[in-house]
């Protein structure tokens, strides 16, 4: 270590090739900086870091106090610090690699450590699932309603970038290389991806969480023309799924009395009765005002146009066809509002 000057390991410094024919190893660039402190110093050091291509600093005498973590430009940075104390320290980590720290250990202002998670699957058996899936999806008939559901660790990011017509705009977090994978994916197949489609509080779109982090890598996707059917998408906290577990042992739903048919019902009846209790009844909304007052038919009629219209918007499959349909769809949409107003007044 040199004060004030970053030392760093370059790429091609690995020695040997002792590793496993035809396996990549994952290369870092690690360096180290006698800051003197991170005052107004921070974004300058994120960009001589950046410069250099360093993946991961460690930094001391910051000068800041506190157990934290922090944005510094394309980095996060965790620091170590205690009050009176003279050579607090701190870690940051790039962008590509921000998101695989899995753990934060501080022991006091002068030690701390970070876990990583680097490489995980290789590209080839990535591939190969990416070759599986597509095989699997082309053997499906287009008629066919088809709903995909997993894991597929990576990150769409939170807001569609480039990705409209698969993206509804409503993600969370930074997109990664996984995340645009899964966009390509969904684009080749015209799928979208529900979980992105409605707006949610940010309990309600965290499907992971860590000792340092939150992110979201669980997705729901669905044919294109087939987006009207979700109604709606939300994760429900662990806590919520840890109580609606406690309370269905204690209702004894899975209690057999050696009939099956018996023990299904029971079971079924418990479900439904401790959901209510634990989750909530979604207000819903059935589609159908037959027993209203106003409901006749001139309305109906433009409701069901009005209908038509906007399932020919997300069947659209091109700009020029979108922005076509999207204006049929304004037109019978303020329409249909006029003749539900007209027939309440």
């Amino acid at each position: 270590m040199n004060d004030g000057r970053i030392r760093s390991c370059p790429r091609g410094c690995q020695r040997g090739g002792g590793g496993a024919r035809g396996k990549r190893a994952t290369r870092l660039r690690v360096g180290s900086w006698n800051i003197g402190t991170l005052t107004e110093k921070s974004v300058e050091l994120a960009k001589i870091l950046e410069k250099r291509k360093i993946n991961i600093a460690y930094v001391k005498e910051t000068r800041w106090v506190g157990d934290k973590a922090r944005d510094v430009s394309s980095f996060k940075l965790w620091y170590s610090g205690r009050v009176g104390g003279r050579n607090e320290v701190g870690i940051l980590v790039d962008k590509n690699l921000r998101e695989l720290v899995v753990e934060v250990k501080r022991v006091n202002g002068r030690l701390m450590a970070i876990k990583l998670v680097v490489g995980g699957l290789n590209e080839e058996v990535k591939g190969h699932f990416w070759e599986n899936l597509d095989e699997m999806i082309c053997g499906i008939p287009h008629s066919e309603k088809l709903f995909i559901g997993g894991d597929f660790n990576g990150h769409i990011g939170a807001t569609s970038g480039g990705h409209g017509d698969v993206h509804g705009g409503f993600g969370f977090g930074d997109r990664n290389g996984g995340g645009t994978s899964l966009l390509d994916f969904a684009r080749a197949f015209d799928l979208v991806i529900a979980n992105s489609s409605f707006p949610k509080k940010r309990e309600h779109l965290v499907t992971f969480r860590s000792l340092v982090g939150e992110t979201q890598i669980d997705y729901l996707l669905c044919r294109k023309f087939d987006r009207g059917l979700y109604m709606d998408y939300k994760v429900i906290p662990k806590a919520k799924v840890q109580e609606l577990g406690v309370k269905l042992v204690t209702m004894g739903a899975w209690r057999t009395s050696g009939d099956v048919s018996v023990m299904w019902i029971t079971t079924a009846q418990c479900i439904r009765k401790a959901a209510r209790e634990v989750l909530g009844v979604s207000k819903g909304y059935s589609g159908s005002h037959k027993g209203d007052w106003w409901w006749n038919e001139e309305v109906q009629e433009k409701v069901k146009t009005k209908k038509a219209a906007y399932l020919k918007l997300v069947e659209s499959v091109d700009d020029e066809e979108k922005r076509a349909n999207r204006e049929h769809y304004k037109l019978a949409k303020k329409e249909a509002k006029l003749v539900v107003t007209a027939a309440k007044t």
